[in-house]
């Protein structure tokens, strides 16, 4: 992490992903493909491919194109041969853009960095996908379930389609009988602080006095005296810079 708040620059930006945090819609297409339904800002960060540097632990950084996909929390790249899926590892510090950095979690995956403290706040954004047949007929009969399949995230092998796009492949929808389709995606949002050693959820109280056991007491009255909710960004922001001063 000591690299990752060397590099981190930027002290505020726009995020306009979080808003809004539901897109609901309905498509009888056979094959529907989620970025054609909703602005990219809903689903990627940036919301299209910008140069960004991979800083690595051995002092290699590299330029590519790149892009976060939040609906499977993968980083993308764009080169001569399209857009293919940036592997991590564990010589990679950080990703930057011009106004988001990330890191990666082994259990998490990507997270975006939103400070430059000592004690990182970080977000995950999550997209939960629904779709179900919509009703129809004087008996709300249901066209059948079984016969509408998602080409995500599954990988079957076989689909012409993956072969001839891997990437529209993942973000595709396949609806077999051409039924409509009454399809939604949910955003959702977790932070975490980052200990040095640990990641913590910072939802949760309780999680954040055990990780800082050593300064209880100072931590419960600097969150009554600010009125810390741990659902605000800023609020989670003012925390992290207060704990940042405990290292």
């Amino acid at each position: 992490m000591k690299k990752i708040l060397l590099i981190f620059i930027f002290s505020a930006f726009i995020s306009p992903a979080e808003n809004p945090q539901i897109v609901s819609f309905r498509s009888s297409q056979q094959e529907i493909y989620l970025p054609d339904h909703t602005d990219k800002h809903f689903l990627f960060v940036p919301a299209g491919f910008e140069t960004a540097r991979i800083y690595y632990n051995t002092g290699e950084v590299r330029e590519m194109q790149l892009q976060y996909n939040i609906l499977q929390n993968l980083i993308q790249y764009t080169d001569s041969r399209g857009i293919s899926v940036l592997e991590p590892d564990n010589r990679m510090d950080s990703i930057v853009f011009a106004d988001h950095a990330f890191i990666h979690d082994p259990k998490e995956g990507f997270l975006e960095l939103l400070n430059g403290e000592a004690i990182a706040l970080l977000l995950r954004r999550r997209i939960s996908l629904h779709f179900e047949p919509v009703r129809r007929g004087a008996y709300g009969a249901e066209s059948p379930s079984a016969s509408i399949r998602t080409y995500y995230p599954r990988r079957d092998g076989t689909a012409t389609l993956e072969r001839a796009n891997p990437f529209r492949y993942q973000m595709t929808i396949k609806n077999h009988l051409e039924a409509e389709l009454e399809i939604s995606m949910r955003k959702s949002e977790t932070f975490f602080i980052h200990t040095g050693t640990e990641l913590v959820d910072a939802s949760r109280q309780r999680h954040i006095l055990r990780a800082f056991a050593d300064h209880r007491a100072e931590i419960r009255r600097f969150m009554r005296l600010n009125e810390i909710d741990l659902d605000r960004k800023e609020d989670l922001r003012k925390l992290a810079g207060f704990l940042s001063s405990f290292r």
